[in-house]
């Protein structure tokens, strides 16, 4: 089914742009019910970091920006954060840590892995979703900054 999605995605009006391409993918897979966390670890296994950016924001509901930014970070604990609010398992949560700082070309050490998954682990679902909402509520705010800036008369207008 992943083929006939991607393949449909390809076959779309245009070149749409990888992260469209992603998307497209996703919402079908959401469409069937297709859409969970072991699609998370696939993606990112097979070094699809568009179709991962595209699942993680639909199923996290922050922007393509905000995930890219937790997916990178090196601490990984932003990684964390948003996969306990939407309740990925351990196990796969792992995997999804790993992967991310393997494509990073950064090897996790073991004291590392221990710190971020006692981090995992005591963190309570509730508390993440908070953080969540706020990334959110952040994301959408430096949008409405973008549009104001791109609305702007060029002559006068400053912004920090």
């Amino acid at each position: 089914y992943l083929e006939d999605t991607t393949r449909v995605a390809l076959e779309q009006d245009g070149q749409p742009t990888a992260d469209r391409q992603a998307e497209l993918m996703v919402d079908r897979l959401a469409a069937v019910d297709e859409l969970n966390e072991t699609f998370l670890v696939r993606a990112l296994r097979s070094g699809r970091v568009p179709a991962f950016v595209a699942a993680f924001s639909k199923l996290t509901r922050l922007s393509f920006a905000v995930v890219r930014q937790i997916l990178f970070d090196p601490g990984g604990e932003p990684l964390a954060i948003a996969c306990r609010a939407i309740g990925v398992e351990r196990a796969n949560f792992v995997s999804l840590f790993l992967l991310s700082r393997q494509g990073q070309m950064r090897v996790a050490k073991p004291e590392r892995i221990q710190q971020i998954l006692e981090f995992y682990d005591r963190l309570p679902q509730r508390r993440a979703r908070v953080a969540l909402r706020y990334w959110r509520s952040e994301g959408e705010y430096m949008k409405a900054v973008a549009t104001l800036k791109a609305a702007a008369p060029s002559a006068g207008a400053t912004w920090s």
